[in-house]
């Protein structure tokens, strides 16, 4: 074997010369040799937190033509913005590619947007698939991955990263903040469901969670041994807090249950009980007050339609993620997007399970998922397909209590987003054979308005509920 050579099974496979990513400091640029990349540079920028990674390559011409540079952000990002104006001084025009990476990039994305530069966006997956690309290793490193950059968008694998609009900016925070406040209800609701479990198993077979009333009882009296102490009492407060909603019989049953097997309580344990419960009615006020806001932006940037089909909560989420269905060319494309479109690994004569592919946001997911669990305990169609489903797959159904056929909805439910986003009306008949469905005559629909009142109208406990005792 040769100097500066391995061999593999025969294969000669030369030795790069060292240095290849080699990166100097940013203010240590020769800006004579960055000028000679030709009148269209790229600015390939791998960001991180800290130390920040640039290629300099030519817009056109060999890969080979760059220098590599780096800084420390942000003391030192003022120096490299100065490059890029004194680049743009000397007639250059600059085109910036860069990895979507949280908000640590998001103050270059700002300069640059204000600058009119134009920014496009390569996705991290498709850095990392072509890592080998380069030099035949599938090593990664922030200098490698800047090259990386720029060998995608000279391939046309980029996209225009547009500055997100004002309101775009509003909606984004406010879904942000409400989706905090969302898993802290469930959350806390998982808490309360233990600690209940030990001292009062009783109630919540008789109150639903969801119910207010529910939560307002446990804070009012922090267990069960106020209630046996305050019969009268509570039965008054329950009467105030669920209205015309809660019948006299239910009451009752409350405040027999108060007699529980449960452990006793401590001084402590039901203070804690207490304050759980309110911070669970202040987090859900607040969820309230944020969707009823998200349902009036919401309103004024897509159809009444999309809205009605998800709910002005999950069509917000959606669009601050970025999944608004009006920018897709085709509704595979959404699917796709959303993480629900279908991968299968097989190989010779093994035949691989189909699976949808969870790309994307895990939270896009769970919306069109609860989206779909609404859709199928109120439209017969749906429903009715959902169940055959279900018997057709059988005992893997029943590992997954119904979760497979509804996620299987929501595909398609998905594919009818992108039409009605444009105006369709949602039919569920042109997403399934409704020649091939036995569908009931009598709608079937799940009582959401007792127990005094509900604060998320039904949600994944419930309509799994709803599925299992259909079956």
């Amino acid at each position: 074997m040769s100097a500066g050579e391995n061999r593999i099974r025969g294969e000669s496979i030369p030795v790069k010369k060292q240095g290849r990513y080699a990166a100097k400091r940013v203010k240590d640029l020769n800006f004579e040799r960055l000028c000679g990349l030709g009148e269209k540079v790229l600015v390939a920028i791998d960001v991180a937190k800290r130390e920040q990674y640039v290629a300099f390559v030519g817009g056109s011409g060999p890969a080979e033509a760059m220098l590599l540079g780096k800084w420390t952000h942000p003391a030192e990002t003022p120096v490299f913005f100065g490059l890029c104006e004194k680049l743009r001084e000397a007639g250059k025009e600059l085109v910036v590619v860069m990895e979507p990476s949280g908000t640590y990039g998001d103050p270059l994305l700002s300069w640059f947007w204000s600058k009119g530069i134009e920014v496009r966006r390569v996705l991290g997956k498709q850095v990392y698939d072509g890592s080998a690309m380069l030099d035949g290793t599938m090593s990664g490193h922030d200098a490698k991955s800047t090259v990386m950059l720029a060998a995608i968008y000279k391939l046309g694998g980029s996209r225009e990263w547009k500055a997100p609009s004002e309101s775009a900016r509003r909606l984004r925070a406010l879904a942000s903040e409400h989706a905090w406040f969302d898993g802290l209800c469930r959350q806390l609701r998982g808490m309360m469901e233990g600690i209940l479990a030990r001292h009062w198993p009783e109630l919540t077979g008789i109150l639903k969670p969801r119910a207010k009333v529910f939560w307002q009882l446990l804070e009012e009296t922090g267990g069960p041994k106020r209630v046996r102490d305050e019969p009268e009492w509570v039965a008054a407060l329950m009467r105030r807090s669920g209205r015309d909603f809660l019948l006299p019989a239910k009451i009752a049953a409350v405040i027999s249950s108060a007699e529980t097997l449960g452990m006793p309580m401590l001084p402590e344990e039901s203070s804690r009980l207490s304050r759980l419960a309110a911070e669970y009615r202040r987090a859900s006020n607040e969820r309230e007050g944020l969707a009823a806001q998200l349902a009036v932006m919401v309103s004024a940037v897509t159809t009444a339609g999309l809205v009605e089909l998800l709910g002005p909560a999950a069509v917000a989420h959606l669009i601050a993620l970025n999944l608004d269905p009006l920018d897709f060319a085709h509704p595979k494309a959404f699917v796709k997007a959303l993480g629900l479109g279908l991968k299968e690994k097989s190989s010779g004569s093994v035949q691989g399970r189909l699976r949808i592919t969870k790309r994307g946001s895990p939270r896009a997911r769970w919306l069109m998922v609860m989206a779909a669990l609404r859709l199928i305990a109120r439209d017969p169609v749906v429903r009715a397909w959902h169940f055959k489903k279900r018997e057709r797959d059988g005992h893997k159904e029943r590992l997954h209590n119904g979760l497979i056929s509804a996620t299987a909805v929501a595909r398609k439910l998905a594919q009818a987003a992108w039409h009605v986003a444009r105006g369709q009306d949602f039919d569920a008949s042109k997403l399934f054979d409704v020649s091939r469905l036995d569908v009931p005559t009598v709608v079937f629909a799940p009582d959401i308005g007792s127990e005094g009142g509900d604060d998320h109208p039904l949600d994944q406990d419930d309509v799994l509920e709803v599925t299992s005792t259909r079956l």
